[in-house]
């Protein structure tokens, strides 16, 4: 019988005066970008 453990992600969070501006998981960096007028964040991958 072969044991299978879950893998966890680590997610790490960059700021940039105080706003998050980019977060990285798991290897894959997204930059983020908040709206002013609500809390909608849109993340950004890069290609």
């Amino acid at each position: 019988m072969e044991l299978q453990y879950p893998t966890a992600s680590v997610t790490s969070y960059y700021l940039f005066g105080g706003q998050r501006v980019a977060m990285n998981k798991g290897g894959t960096l997204t930059y983020l970008h908040g709206d002013r007028t609500t809390d909608v964040m849109l993340g950004l991958i890069p290609i």
